[in-house]
């Protein structure tokens, strides 16, 4: 299905970091991209939710895996990454059973707790891509 209009493209989210190679290697779309800079731009510290990202993939993501953690399972293979002090989330799934990368190909600011409709849809339509394989990797 590669090539086909409607395939996203991820590429690398490279986090400055301690120089360890990550566990969890962390791809991300262009508009999760974006909606992951505004974010990081309207925060205060800036960057600590990159940190978090960067703390999660050197140590690995399955070990930050929890109903109540900060990467919570949701239906159909999607995880939501967030943190308590914010609504944002980065939505995605592993590549493969050896959770060594993990494609994000939605990002949004939750309205609310728990997740609206709106938010719910979102989540069912990067299921839908993940299942049918309708992103790839930039080489």
């Amino acid at each position: 299905m590669a090539g086909r209009a409607d395939t996203i493209t991820v590429d690398e989210l490279r986090l400055a970091g301690t120089g360890r190679v990550p566990v969890t290697r962390i791809w991300i779309s262009e508009p999760a991209a974006k909606e992951l800079r505004e974010f990081v731009s309207t925060t205060q510290p800036p960057k600590w939710f990159l940190k978090k990202l960067q703390r999660y993939s050197e140590n690995g993501f399955a070990n930050y895996i929890h109903a109540e953690g900060a990467i919570r399972p949701e239906w159909g293979g999607a995880y939501r990454i967030g943190d308590p002090k914010t609504l944002f989330r980065l939505i995605g799934f592993f590549e493969n059973d050896r959770r060594d990368s993990f494609i994000v190909l939605d990002a949004f600011t939750k309205r609310g707790h728990g997740l609206s409709a709106s938010e719910r849809q979102r989540i069912d339509r990067m299921v839908e891509r993940a299942a049918h394989g309708l992103w790839k990797k930039r080489n």
